[in-house]
């Protein structure tokens, strides 16, 4: 793939994360377990403001790394989240862990897209959901990111607090 390309598939990237970051440290300790909206039956747990960056975090790991079936989270994290029917993770993660976590995924999306080659971009991923070429992967994994980290800095505004600035692209170059 084109130089130019990947610089901008990893800044774009990078400014998505980069937002999440800022929701991350934006979010004052009374609010980090608080619901994000309310949740149906059953699901208790799945909109906590620290559930949903910890998700974020999981499937950009999953995504990026482009082999689901080999895929394994670092530790302290599990594979609960890859469970088609969800799973909670045993233990709420602290903004500390999951800044430790994004700066690991951070580091492997900028890795993996610089060493991106036009065949490895066009190669088909299976999921459980279905099926993408890799790049299109790659390109969700950038939208599934920036909605959640809206949302998680909409919540904050509504709730007075300091919302992460927009980033147009990351300076972790």
């Amino acid at each position: 793939m084109e130089s130019y390309l990947k610089s901008s598939f990893w800044r774009q990237m990078g400014a998505a994360m980069d937002m999440l970051e800022g929701a991350i440290h934006n979010c004052p300790a009374s609010l980090w377990q608080a619901h994000v909206w309310d949740e149906p039956a059953g699901y208790e747990g799945y909109s906590d403001y620290w559930y949903l960056a910890y998700h974020c975090l999981f499937w950009q790991d999953c995504y990026v790394s482009g082999k689901p079936a080999d895929f394994h989270p670092p530790a302290p994290y599990t594979l609960g989240e890859y469970n088609p029917a969800g799973e909670l993770p045993e233990r709420v993660y602290t903004p500390q862990e999951l800044l430790t976590y994004l700066d690991y995924c951070r580091e492997k999306g900028r890795r993996i897209i610089q060493s991106l080659t036009a065949e490895i971009a066009q190669k088909p991923v299976q999921f459980h959901w279905g099926e993408l070429p890799y790049i299109e992967l790659i390109l969700d994994s950038m939208r599934h990111t920036q909605e959640h980290a809206a949302k998680l800095n909409l919540f904050l505004g509504q709730h007075g607090e300091q919302a992460a600035r927009w980033v147009t692209r990351t300076k972790n170059i």
